[in-house]
């Protein structure tokens, strides 16, 4: 298959801006990403990150050397923000759920994206609403269960 002008082609899928369609698998069909604003970004990103620490405190100073920004933390977790706005959440808590997953998605409006996930026949969980987050989960059809929360990132650059 002959690529237009602006296309490339990565792992077999022709990317072309707005749409995605398989050169190998499904040459008939289009995957539509809805783009949320004229950079044409995803509105999804990963929102969190998990590390186990022994030392918060020691784990915290490295990640602020190497360039992370500090938002808050203690002697038993703390939170830093890395470009894009997701968060690396460093515990001591060896049986934590933020350990469960090896990230979370996050994105703008989670009631919004909820309700397109629905019609879109997807069946995501209920919304829980929580202090920092709002979330829900949804499965995917390769059977992992992914953790979408609202956003929180805050208003410095990111």
């Amino acid at each position: 298959m002959a690529l237009s002008p602006g296309d490339s082609e990565i792992y077999g899928l022709t990317i072309t801006r707005y749409a995605l369609s398989s050169v190998d698998k499904f040459p008939n069909k289009r995957l539509e990403a809805i783009m949320t604003s004229e950079e044409d970004r995803p509105p999804i990103w990963v929102g969190h990150v998990a590390l186990y620490s022994k030392q918060i405190r020691a784990s915290q100073q490295f990640m602020l050397q190497i360039g992370l920004r500090a938002i808050t933390g203690d002697d038993d977790f703390a939170l830093l923000e890395m470009r894009g706005g997701t968060h690396l959440v460093l515990t001591n808590d060896a049986e934590s759920q933020l350990l469960g997953s090896k990230f979370d998605m996050m994105v703008e409006d989670l009631d919004a994206t909820h309700l397109r996930f629905t019609e879109l026949g997807l069946k995501p969980g209920k919304i829980e609403r929580g202090k920092i987050h709002d979330s829900f989960e949804i499965r995917e059809p390769g059977g992992n269960m992914i953790l979408f929360n609202s956003s929180h990132v805050g208003d410095l650059p990111v």
